[in-house]
């Protein structure tokens, strides 16, 4: 993952990653996750709270979305620096629409 945007993670890399060893959480709304969201994600809009709950595994990779990217990255760094290995799907959940609806 890259130094600059060390908490930046792309569809690529998820892809390659073992599936029981990550965790996709959408912090969007209960109502946009309704409309829809990547297969396996858990709802959590409220991630911070839920983290110091400890209502998060740290022995997993927590991979964060939004719509666009902007407030999941705000976020993976917030629980990262709370000791998780937290990351942000770079572009949000609109990547993952184009990448997969656009075809």
């Amino acid at each position: 993952f890259g130094d600059e945007n060390m908490r930046l993670i792309t569809l690529e890399q998820i892809a390659d990653l073992p599936e029981n060893t990550y965790e996709l959480i959408d912090i969007r709304s209960e109502i946009s996750y309704s409309f829809g969201t990547i297969q396996n994600a858990v709802n959590i809009p409220d991630v911070v709270s839920a983290a110091k709950l400890g209502k998060l595994s740290k022995d997993k990779k927590l991979i964060l979305f939004c719509m666009h990217g902007h407030q999941s990255k705000d976020l993976a760094d917030e629980l990262y620096e709370m000791g998780f290995e937290a990351y942000s799907l770079e572009n949000g959940y609109g990547a993952w629409l184009k990448k997969y609806c656009d075809k």
